[in-house]
């Protein structure tokens, strides 16, 4: 299967595509949503630099774009070991861009509108710390998201195995301290994959969702404002 724009495939497809993008960016302005994003592969098939330099000429034409329309763009790095492992029955593959201090350093040069979206769960399993938090200025983290994990092993963890807020082993005070020390006050999303019973409402699981979250930065001395 072709990997996806904007990543890889051919740039006469990512040519049209971007055209399309400046409509969308126009659309997502108006009804007032000023932020998109992109998840970065932990991994690739080419040469991590011809790779890096694709990824930065592509993201940073997509960045150009956005600005045009007031948009910030935050890149999403993917921190579990097995994102960045290849399949039995697939081509070899190397390890890309899975940590906080890496994704930071694309985004950089890829524009001034472009960050980085924190993910706790992957912070955590990047090994990425709280001082690479505190080593960053708050204009490059677009957004939150925000679950927990159980201890595992680092090649048994998967992606739907999160948990609440508070209820496993990830470093949130240090996580939201060193956000608060940097000045963040911008969004914040809670994302347990896999804890939500199937049983459960979605007005349940959004309340749990809230109550875990809001009950650990209050932990950490971070209020929500409004």
């Amino acid at each position: 299967m072709a990997r996806p724009l904007p990543f890889a495939g051919e740039q006469a497809a990512f040519d049209a595509a971007l055209k399309l993008l400046a409509d969308d960016a126009a659309f997502t302005a108006e009804v007032g949503c000023r932020k998109m994003m992109v998840v970065l592969p932990a991994s690739t098939t080419m040469d991590r630099q011809a790779q890096r330099a694709l990824a930065r000429d592509r993201l940073a034409a997509v960045a150009e774009v956005l600005q045009r329309a007031q948009i910030r763009l935050g890149i999403e790095f993917l921190g579990p070991l097995y994102f960045r492992q290849g399949r039995a029955d697939g081509p070899p593959v190397s390890p890309f861009i899975w940590n906080m201090p890496d994704a930071l350093a694309l985004a950089k040069d890829c524009g001034p509108n472009v960050g980085v979206i924190l993910d706790a769960w992957h912070w955590h399993h990047s090994g990425s710390t709280p001082a690479d938090i505190l080593a960053t200025d708050k204009s490059r983290i677009v957004h939150l998201h925000v679950s927990d994990a159980k201890e595992t092993p680092p090649a048994d963890v998967r992606d739907n195995q999160r948990l609440m807020p508070g209820e496993g082993i990830i470093d949130l005070m240090g996580f939201f301290g060193a956000l608060k020390k940097i000045g963040y006050a911008d969004g914040i999303s809670p994302e347990p994959l896999g804890r939500v019973p199937a049983e459960m409402s979605p007005e349940d699981a959004a309340r749990l969702a809230l109550q875990t979250t809001t009950a650990v930065m209050k932990k950490a001395g971070v209020t929500l404002a409004g």
